[in-house]
């Protein structure tokens, strides 16, 4: 493959892909569990569909059927586990739940939205080694709280995320970025960094039915939260002038049935938790059974092979997540071109076009 630098001159240099197309099936090696503990929740946010159309509250993995999973994983060779719900904390096992995950071996991500979280579970939370915390926050308290339904819901965010931080235990902040909340999103980020010290994440990919779509970001304010808010618009430019990828050379982007699978909490197999098409059961197959045999998994494992996927021949490939469960979404496919990740590419290239020539030679150096 031959790739063309962009500094002054032109120069050519020669670069040999390190992961041929035929080998795609072997680079796949499970690293992460996505694991739903509940879809039980006290909040009823405007972008989350899990408590509105997965409403078994019952037949829910029992703490024995999860520590035999965590034990399957450390086997496969897993690295962490995410726990996530519904609300975690909605279970009243949840502390030795998340033991038997250390126990296991896996680095544990707990997701929050911090409502029940008590000073006594965050000091036994504390005591355990490989334990991040994420606390989802959506915004100053006039936009939180409104995006999950819920008064008073923000002060008992930050108390949780003050009570971890208090105690030790490795916090972030995750937000959802949507209409109702990018007006305050300069301010909000600004505050987490310099008044709460907070590491954090910014999401502005929302999943869901046609309601959930309607809180997107437009297309102007799209382009202006890459401008302020990502270091894509910087890789973009590496890869469109430098040939850099941001993802490894000639693989699917996307980490689902990769090195990413979910496990929903009754059991049930997925993808990931945005592509829910049901590939097993672990009530009733082996996770590795189902990891190694899935048809599924195997057509998203080797895609780039696959002349019906409609993103193979796209230029875009090595900056573009291509997200298979935004085009399952869009069209019932996860074969078609998902629009919303053309739509944030383009929001990317437009955001790119702000970068002044300096920078664009200063990563030329790099």
């Amino acid at each position: 493959m031959t790739e063309r630098i962009m500094e002054g001159k032109e120069e050519k240099k020669e670069k040999t892909l390190l992961y041929p197309r035929y080998h795609l099936s072997k680079l796949s090696h499970l690293v992460t569990c996505l694991v739903e503990l509940t879809n039980e929740c006290p909040f009823s946010c405007i972008h989350c569909d899990i408590t509105k159309v997965y409403r078994e509250k019952e037949n829910v993995l029992s703490k024995h059927e999860l520590t035999q999973l965590f034990y399957t994983l450390r086997k496969l060779g897993v690295f962490k586990v995410v726990l996530t719900g519904g609300e975690p904390f909605a279970r009243e096992d949840i502390l030795p739940i998340i033991q038997e995950a250390i126990k296991n071996g896996l680095s544990v991500l707990l997701l929050t939205n911090g409502w029940l979280v008590t000073d006594v579970q965050v000091r036994q939370l504390a005591l355990l080694p490989r334990l991040q915390v994420s606390v989802s926050l959506h915004g100053f308290a006039e936009e939180h709280d409104a995006i999950t339904g819920v008064p008073g819901s923000f002060e008992r965010a930050i108390n949780a995320i003050r009570m971890f931080k208090k105690h030790g235990v490795t916090t972030r902040t995750m937000t959802s970025v949507m209409r109702m909340n990018y007006p305050c999103l300069d301010a909000f980020t600004k505050w987490l960094t310099e008044k709460e010290y907070l590491d954090y994440r910014l999401d502005p990919k929302i999943l869901g039915d046609d309601t959930i779509r309607s809180l997107r970001l437009t297309d102007s304010e799209l382009v202006q939260f890459y401008v302020r808010h990502s270091i894509l618009p910087r890789l973009f430019l590496k890869w469109k002038y430098f040939g850099e990828n941001v993802f490894l050379p000639d693989i699917p982007n996307c980490s689902a049935g990769r090195t990413l699978i979910s496990v929903s909490a009754t059991g049930k197999v997925m993808p990931c938790l945005s592509l829910r098409t049901v590939l097993g059961d672990i009530r009733r197959t082996q996770l590795q059974d189902i990891w190694s045999s899935s048809e599924l998994l195997l057509a998203l494992r080797t895609r780039l092979n696959n002349e019906r996927w409609e993103c193979a021949n796209c230029s875009s490939l090595g900056i573009c997540s291509s997200c298979p469960a935004d085009a399952w979404q869009e069209t019932g496919s996860w074969l078609s071109k998902p629009t919303e990740c053309c739509r944030h590419l383009a929001a990317i290239e437009r955001a790119s076009e702000t970068i002044r020539l300096p920078e664009v030679n200063e990563m030329c150096r790099r």
